[in-house]
């Protein structure tokens, strides 16, 4: 397993980042992609993101986690936490995924403990409505969910069994 830091850019400023690729990926192979998001006021090294991040790692998951803007180590008003700024930079992080060689770019997926956290995304309102355990804030129902379930992100498919 290997952990990577790096940054990438979202709304003019430059936010922090671990990416960490599982043990035995092959040169060229392209796997499926979690993001471990923290809490509003958290940050990517708090024990709500490392813990599911190293499930998803375990699992054979490539894994990242970083800082929302104001948070951590990125860059930011502090305290200045806005949700749609959140979903930017996170879709922004999407973006930066996608362009790995490692992620497979249609396979990424968010995984949030913030209940409302893509309240103004219609795909997700739809997600939460089918499968509230998703988004419900329970890190062993949120693992169960994602092995169950089939869900999407920015046009992109995620299936895990």
């Amino acid at each position: 397993m290997a952990e990577q830091s790096v940054s990438f850019t979202s709304q003019g400023m430059k936010l922090a980042a671990n990416i960490h690729t599982p043990a035995g990926m092959k040169k060229g192979e392209r796997r499926p992609a979690f993001i471990v998001l923290h809490g509003f006021g958290g940050n990517k090294d708090a024990g709500n993101v490392l813990k599911p991040a190293k499930w998803f790692l375990d699992q054979g998951y490539i894994v990242m986690r970083f800082d929302f803007r104001g948070c951590g180590q990125s860059e930011g008003q502090r305290g200045n936490i806005i949700c749609l700024d959140q979903v930017q930079n996170t879709r922004d992080a999407v973006t930066l995924l996608q362009r790995r060689p490692d992620v497979d770019p249609g396979k990424i997926a968010p995984n949030t403990r913030m209940p409302d956290f893509f309240a103004e995304d219609d795909l997700t309102k739809k997600r939460k409505t089918q499968y509230p355990e998703i988004l419900n804030g329970d890190i062993e129902a949120q693992i169960q969910a994602i092995r169950d379930h089939l869900f999407t992100l920015g046009g992109g498919r995620v299936v895990v069994r």
